[in-house]
């Protein structure tokens, strides 16, 4: 998406509020792959992280904050620098896991994520805030509303996201549960084989 959408959906009746975010997957020293996330300096979504340890980034800096497990699988902590696409970033805060994604991300400014990856003017989401978030029916005639005037670009709501990892939660539930049942199945099949062939002799 143009980061120049930003504006345009600030300027909108009914929105208080708006900002992007930078989004996409890469490795990290150990081979294993982190979400990576850059969001404006003064975007509100840096208030959504608890800072376990050390502070914010910069800016202009060539800083970041890493989410408690990232932190945990690499041993690091504030003062260690991180790889990424081959570029080394000090780590200048850690997050506490107040959710599953952050707890597994890299979060740094926007601006610094553009460069980074050859993205400048681009972002990947615009999350914007109601100025009466607390009627559904008025923010869906104003997403609606948007959708019109904006064909371009997919509204959804964030309790609808939410319910969509909580459908794919219970669907990895019952994934393992299907499997575990299979297993057990396996055994019971091993051990009656086992005892016939016992038995036989």
């Amino acid at each position: 998406i143009n980061a120049s959408m930003v504006d345009a959906l600030r300027r909108q009746p009914d929105v208080a509020d708006s900002t992007a975010e930078l989004v996409d997957l890469v490795s990290i020293e150990n081979g294993d792959s982190v979400v990576i996330c850059g969001w404006p300096p003064d975007s509100y979504l840096w208030d959504t992280i608890r800072i376990r340890e050390g502070r914010r980034p910069a800016p202009n800096g060539r800083e970041v904050v890493v989410g408690e497990t990232v932190a945990s699988v690499l041993g690091t902590r504030t003062g260690s620098d991180i790889r990424l696409l081959d570029q080394t970033f000090t780590i200048v805060g850690v997050s506490h896991q107040s959710g599953v994604l952050i707890g597994s991300a890299v979060v740094m400014p926007l601006s610094n994520l553009q460069h980074l990856l050859g993205r400048e003017g681009q972002v990947t989401a615009i999350h914007l805030r109601m100025v009466r978030p607390d009627k559904p029916n008025t923010t869906g005639r104003v997403l609606d509303r948007l959708s019109a005037q904006f064909p371009a670009l997919m509204f959804t709501r964030t309790e609808d996201l939410a319910n969509t990892n909580r459908i794919v939660g219970l669907l990895r539930s019952i994934a393992w549960i299907t499997s575990s049942i299979g297993l057990l199945m396996g055994v019971v099949v091993l051990v009656n084989t086992l005892l016939i062939s016992v038995s036989e002799r």
